[in-house]
């Protein structure tokens, strides 16, 4: 029987996996489990605090194994790598991550092009399916390194061969539960969370900001890791209502239509013309409060053709404005910074309306769209729209001349958020897009970045 551990849990199932019915162990065992070491990179570079604790950590034990010339330890590294001519000691002096350790050694002792090459083809998660021997999976759910998020749920279950020790996360994930939520029907609604363009970086790196996005499919809330497709909890819906039991509905009762993230809550609308107040509690949707105070469905945190305001901490309502639009509205925006305080609003005309949030008035108007506007992210020179038809748009705020549109999405775009350097936006054909801001002359590093060349990066959503 073999046990691995970590790095030795990956060796250890892609060799079972690679041999499959061939292989010569009786059992096999496997402990925290890294299994796509592209995933597991990503999870320890993209935060500050995994990045200055477990890969400054992991690289300097590395280094030190590497320059251990006296040979006082277990390793005999700097001997084999002393004389290989690909390998550059003074540069390897100065790396501080493991993708910077990998791209000055392991790509070239192994034969790689790129580190994420070597993490590809060094992960066993592809490998899970060929395992024909029993074989135990124990991973922690608050692993930091490891984490549940890079676990290959859907071949552990598929495998009759293999049992995974993660329970909690496997019901959340893969179980009737979560078919319950999810079966196959598409993500109506999409948001990002408002707290990363209040910190100016979309992609959840900063400080206090979040890498999870919330999403809707039918009258239930779906948690997601944006940057891997994970999802990582729900808010399961309550179709019938008190018919299925006692006491008041525990979440919508129709399918929600409008979604709105910051920080640790969600705020929900839906076609039971409620709007509901959700509490992120471990990456879990739990219901703290319930508005019903609304005569049709809440399209945009609205009805109809106006809309209502409402304080978030005792959730009695600031303002209304009647007939704010012709066409009912699809989408709410508020600008973060207390001293503008301006709301920008898109309805199913195309029609973009930029408000006053202290006085109802509106500012301007501009036309920008030849269908319904879908969502929309502002800043203080921009207002960026998304369509129905999967377009993106780009005006100025101030004038409200379009400057662009973008093409790229096949269906309609459910959210998007930007910064200086990025924009970000996910669609319902089941693509995520980053796209960067550059100078009319491709120059990305320029602090006058206005314009977008094409598609940045693309990510697949597993639904």
């Amino acid at each position: 029987m073999g046990v691995g551990f970590s790095l030795g849990a990956n060796i250890l199932l892609k060799y079972v996996g690679e041999e499959g019915a061939s292989c010569v162990l009786t059992a096999a065992v496997s402990v925290a489990n890294p299994f796509d070491f592209v995933v597991t990179n990503l999870h320890i570079t993209h935060s500050w605090f995994h990045r200055l604790v477990y890969n400054a950590a992991m690289t300097k034990n590395l280094l030190k194994m590497v320059f251990d010339e006296v040979k006082s330890s277990k390793t005999n590294a700097h001997e084999h790598l002393t004389d290989h001519p690909a390998v550059d000691f003074a540069r390897l002096r100065q790396v501080r991550t493991l993708t910077e350790y990998d791209l000055d050694v392991s790509r070239h002792t192994f034969g790689y092009i790129t580190p994420m090459d070597t993490y590809r083809d060094a992960s066993s998660a592809a490998y899970i399916k060929h395992i024909a021997i029993p074989t135990l999976c124990v991973s922690a759910r608050d692993d930091p390194i490891c984490p549940h998020t890079v676990i290959p749920y859907d071949e552990c279950q598929s495998n009759p061969n293999l049992v995974l020790c993660c329970e909690e996360e496997l019901k959340a994930e893969t179980g009737p539960l979560m078919r319950r939520v999810r079966g196959k029907d598409p993500l109506r609604c999409f948001r990002f969370n408002a707290i990363n363009a209040m910190y100016k970086n979309v992609l959840g790196r900063a400080s206090g900001g979040v890498d999870t996005a919330v999403a809707s499919v039918g009258p239930s809330i779906v948690v997601y890791d944006f940057l891997t497709g994970v999802c990582m909890g729900q808010g399961v819906g309550d179709i019938g209502g008190d018919q299925r039991h006692l006491g008041a509905p525990l979440g919508h009762t129709k399918t929600i239509m409008s979604l709105c993230c910051f920080h640790a809550y969600v705020y929900s609308g839906s076609m039971d013309c409620t709007l509901l107040v959700w509490q992120l509690v471990q990456n879990a949707p739990v219901l703290r409060h319930r508005l019903t105070d609304f005569d049709a469905a809440v399209m945009a945190i609205a009805a109809t053709t106006s809309f209502v305001v409402h304080e978030t901490t005792t959730y009695d309502r600031v303002v209304t404005i009647p007939s704010a639009h012709f066409r009912t509205i699809t989408f709410l925006a508020m600008d973060l910074n207390v001293v503008s305080n301006e709301v920008v609003s898109g309805d199913q005309g195309g029609w973009v309306i930029v408000w006053d949030g202290d006085t109802g008035a509106a500012r301007r108007q501009m036309h920008v769209h030849a269908c319904a506007i879908t969502c929309l992210s502002f800043d203080s020179l921009r207002v960026v729209t998304g369509g129905s038809d999967g377009s993106i748009c780009i005006s100025d705020l101030v004038s409200g001349v379009l400057l662009q549109t973008l093409l790229g999405h096949h269906a309609k775009v459910l959210d998007l958020q930007l910064d200086r350097v990025h924009l970000v936006s996910a669609s319902e054909d089941g693509h995520l897009r980053q796209w960067r801001w550059h100078t009319r002359d491709g120059d990305a590093v320029s602090s006058k970045r206005f314009h977008i060349l094409g598609t940045y990066r693309a990510v697949k959503w597993a639904y």
